[in-house]
């Protein structure tokens, strides 16, 4: 999990760069290059960079959260964990994932056939598969049941991740075309560009932090 969490900060930096310049130019009504070209600043360009932040923390959220489902599974590949060893409801998730067209019954028999007790679970792994532009604190929550990781947070430091909602509704508006980058920006201010962020990288590095403990603790077995 480390390499996630050094990534998880590499990202959560480069946010907050990017709500520092957000902090500047709404500040400033014109900008002058090396040159002395100067630039007026409009409100629509402004609500555009406002609008931007909630791209970036969504991409954080998803990242973030299929590198570290993903590294469970190569975890318990690495440990050659057969089926019957999983708590139950990641056997039924294994189950469930055998019925997607994504893996096939020729592929799932090809990738089966030594030991089916141990192959069953990286056979049916797709890391695409695991979040489809969606991912909330419910969302999160569901995997939690599966692989069996915990989700409590400091809730003055994350809101327990309420806002994850909000900000992915945000992007798949952006994403959708349904609204323009500036007309979702311009409904927020900096102070709560800056609230939002801060509340969502204290919230996954929890949750991070809960997958490790899960992974060393081995809560994914059954008791």
């Amino acid at each position: 999990m480390d390499s996630i969490k050094e990534d998880l900060q590499t990202r959560a930096d480069e946010i907050m760069e990017f709500l520092s310049l957000i902090k500047f130019i709404d500040e400033s009504e014109q900008i002058t290059n090396e040159q002395g070209t100067r630039h007026n600043i409009k409100d629509s360009l402004k609500n555009t960079l406002k609008g931007k932040v909630f791209l970036l923390l969504y991409n954080l959220i998803e990242s973030t959260m299929k590198e570290s489902i993903s590294h469970i599974h190569e975890k318990l590949e690495g440990l050659e964990i057969s089926f019957n060893q999983l708590r139950v409801e990641f056997r039924k998730e294994i189950l469930k994932r055998t019925k997607s067209e994504k893996i096939g019954l020729q592929n799932l028999f090809e990738q089966t056939a030594t030991d089916i007790s141990k192959q069953l679970l990286k056979a049916t792994f797709r890391k695409k598969a695991v979040f489809s532009g969606n991912i909330d604190h419910k969302e999160i929550c569901g995997q939690a049941k599966i692989y069996g990781f915990e989700t409590s947070t400091n809730y003055n430091q994350t809101k327990h991740g309420q806002n994850l909602e909000t900000i992915k509704d945000k992007r798949n508006d952006l994403a959708h075309g349904n609204s323009s980058f500036s007309e979702i920006g311009r409904n927020y201010t900096y102070q709560q560009l800056m609230a939002f962020s801060e509340e969502v990288i204290n919230y996954l590095e929890g949750i991070t932090t809960h997958i490790a403990n899960c992974l060393n603790q081995q809560d994914y077995l059954a008791p």
